[in-house]
């Protein structure tokens, strides 16, 4: 399988490796989208930078960005994409421009840590917001 998805405290870290396709997508949308039913709306990281290859096209992206665009979501979540080279941080672009949806923040990283930086600011944030 060319992802993995493993819970974190306070986010969803998923990793893509080897060369994707549609199909994965598909498995992947699936698999957050029973997780995000389990959990509630949650923050994400997805690293893109064990992806290969990829054999999907724009249609594919934009068929998953739907999916994940008109997902209802009861409250704002970020979404971090660590992407390093051309191809990752193309599809990474083609992914966050296609996904407009209101209660999604979503940011490109060139280093895992930076991204886990921005998550756990959101925490902080949110915290904050939960206790004034």
């Amino acid at each position: 399988m060319p992802f993995e998805i493993s819970q974190q405290p306070d986010h969803i870290r998923i990793r893509l490796t080897g060369r994707v396709s549609a199909i994965d997508l598909d498995d992947l949308a699936r698999e957050v989208h029973r997780l995000e039913d389990e959990r509630g709306p949650v923050h994400k990281l997805t690293d893109l930078t064990g992806m290969d290859a990829v054999d999907v096209a724009y249609p594919e992206v934009s068929d998953f960005a739907d999916r994940r665009r008109t997902r209802p979501m009861k409250a704002p979540v970020r979404s971090a994409i660590v992407a390093s080279r051309p191809l990752q941080i193309g599809y990474a672009r083609m992914f966050q421009t296609l996904n407009d949806n209101a209660f999604v923040d979503i940011r490109l990283f060139t280093k895992v840590d930076e991204a886990l930086q921005w998550l756990a600011e959101s925490v902080i944030v949110d915290t904050a917001k939960d206790g004034a």
